[in-house]
């Protein structure tokens, strides 16, 4: 397989991580290195995989480790820059289907957790009013999104492995 396979092949299989999140919705949550709780961040529209780096075994050529950049966005993004991030993901662990935990290359902590509409009404109506507002503006979003991704990516371009 070549490199160009290789990487193509590993975003595909991060990106399938967090696809359950941007299909039904999520919370956000951070903690910071040396903090005790996690700080909620909100609901968050979509996470991206943008960028990654396999590094592989040199003994038997299969992947060691791979970092990665994650784009994402929150509920809200159109309304600034400030709801949109990419940062380079050093860790990755899922334990359950419904939540994901990420570490960046600054140690800070991300967990991921699907929003539940049985047990979180209100976030659940939140997801559902955002979509809507979505749909209602397909036109300002199909022109914004890929004008947004497009930087984004270039974020992760010049980040270093």
């Amino acid at each position: 397989m070549n490199e160009k396979d290789l990487v193509r092949r590993e975003k595909d299989r991060l990106q399938k991580y967090f696809d359950p999140f941007n299909e039904k919705g999520s919370t956000l949550s951070i903690k910071m290195p040396g903090d005790r709780e996690p700080l909620v961040l909100g609901i968050y529209d979509s996470y991206i995989v943008t960028r990654v780096v396999p590094f592989l075994n040199k003994k038997n050529g299969e992947i060691a480790r791979t970092v990665f950049w994650l784009f994402f966005k929150s509920l809200g993004y159109d309304a600034g820059f400030q709801y949109c991030h990419t940062k380079k993901m050093v860790g990755l662990t899922q334990e359950d289907s419904y939540e994901l935990d990420l570490k960046d290359d600054g140690g800070i902590e991300y967990h991921i957790e699907l929003i539940f509409p049985e047990l979180e009404p209100e976030l659940a109506m939140a997801w559902l009013d955002w979509k809507e507002y979505k749909k209602d503006r397909h036109a300002w979003f199909a022109e914004a999104d890929p004008q947004i991704k497009e930087r984004h990516l270039q974020i992760a371009r010049e980040g270093k492995p």
